[in-house]
């Protein structure tokens, strides 16, 4: 619990309505005082929870128009009376700061200033030296200093409380710092590899902060929605805007870096695997974060405004599905695809242990699956390779009477190659 000070400059005769207004806000203390031109400057201090109540009230009674009202954070207030009225206003309001103040503090932080798009630069670049050297350390790291919360809250906060101007401005500059985070990382990984700063024969497919990231599935959803949610609470309950930063971070800095990657290395399966992640990302986020600010109450006070609202955010609702649904189709495609190959790669298995079982001298390892993609992020099963453990001579056509099983109970014909061990 927190308290804000209202301070409130006001002509003489509207001294005694906005003091009648406060009082009936259970206000802990107010100052009046005379300006310099006659005009009264009062000074009121009010729990967080009852800040929004004050000020709505405040500007009916005309204050706006007359004169002019300031919020302000109270790092300290000490006093008898504070807790009574710490637990009333606990009582009486949903813990949130007020609109004007979400307002405030989201139209600074979604501002294109340099040092945003400086920090957008140099999170992506760490973040792609994480993923190049596979340090999920230097990765995590690279996230702490993205300063991409403050856009994709505001876009949300633009949409509930119908300021068009701050939605536009916070989705330009979401857009353009993940669009300047994939060239960032484009043009820092194709340095790294012109000049031979990455190993001659790296493999993108061995490195698992790549793997991670290049096949869009539910989960990543699931951590995109999340942290949409997150995002929107950290601003209207007080939590660390810090930390929750970093877990907007994890779901578009490194997929941005990743998609740099694969633009690097010209490779398609990387660079549209984990463009279509990161776009996935920002639609869900972007939704989810709006919705939590909607729920919250967070709609103007104004009858008219929120009809605006209303319109607006069936609208952008219907874009952002729109967008979802064909992203989400691609995931969809691709969690099918991988759900089948584990399939087929578990009846593989077990036609071979059942043939194994045949054979007193012979015992089944493992079996790994070789793949091959087609339309980019699809892959289809094209070569086994099967280790078996072998206590005596193996028979001669053990690999054909498995490959001709394997043929008859799947219908796919693979290239098989089978390992045996022999074990002493």
């Amino acid at each position: 619990m927190t308290f804000r000070t209202i301070e409130v400059k006001v002509p003489s005769d509207m001294k005694d309505e906005v003091l009648s207004i406060l009082g009936e806000e259970s206000v802990e203390r107010s100052l009046v005082l005379k300006t310099e031109d006659q005009e009264m400057l009062i000074r009121a201090l009010v729990p967080k929870e009852k800040v929004e109540e004050v000020t709505e009230a405040l500007c009916e009674a005309g204050v706006e128009k007359e004169g002019w009202l300031s919020v302000a954070t109270v790092e300290v207030f000490l006093s008898a009376e504070a807790e009574d009225i710490k637990e009333e206003a606990r009582e009486e309001e949903q813990d949130r700061i007020s609109r004007d103040e979400l307002k405030a503090q989201t139209s600074e932080m979604a501002k294109l200033t340099p040092s945003y798009l400086i920090l957008t630069i140099v999170s992506s670049v760490i973040a792609t030296c994480g993923i190049l050297i596979n340090s999920t350390a230097v990765v995590v790291g690279s996230m702490v200093i993205a300063p991409i919360l403050g856009p994709a809250v505001a876009s949300g906060v633009g949409t509930v409380l119908a300021d068009r101007d701050l939605f536009r401005e916070a989705i330009f500059s979401e857009v353009l710092g993940v669009l300047i985070a994939v060239i960032s990382s484009a043009i820092f990984a194709w340095i790294a590899f012109k000049f031979n700063l990455v190993s001659p024969i790296y493999d993108p497919m061995l490195v698992d902060e790549i793997i991670e990231r290049i096949y869009p599935t539910f989960l990543s959803i699931a951590i995109a929605i999340g942290s949409g949610i997150a995002g929107a609470l950290s601003l209207t309950v007080g939590l660390s805007t810090a930390l929750v930063g970093v877990m907007i971070a994890v779901a578009l800095i490194p997929p941005a870096s990743v998609a740099g990657i694969g633009i690097a290395l010209g490779d398609p399966l990387i660079a549209v695997g984990a463009s279509i992640l990161l776009a996935v990302n920002v639609l869900f986020l972007n939704l989810s974060g709006t919705l939590t600010l909607r729920y919250q109450g967070y709609l103007p006070s104004e009858y008219y405004k929120q009809i605006w609202v209303k319109r607006d955010l069936v609208r952008v609702s219907i874009v952002y599905v729109v967008l979802i649904g064909l992203a989400s189709t691609m995931v969809v495609g691709v969690s099918y695809n991988m759900y089948s190959n584990a399939a087929f790669e578990g009846e593989v298995e077990g036609v071979v242990e059942e043939v194994l079982e045949g054979y007193d001298e012979l015992e089944f390892k493992e079996l790994e699956m070789g793949y091959d993609s087609y339309y980019i992020l699809f892959e289809e099963p094209v070569s086994i390779t099967i280790s078996i453990y072998s206590h005596g001579p193996p028979p001669d056509d053990i690999k054909s009477e498995l490959s001709d099983i394997i043929y008859l109970e799947t219908g796919k014909e693979l290239e098989l190659t089978v390992e045996v061990i022999q074990v002493l």
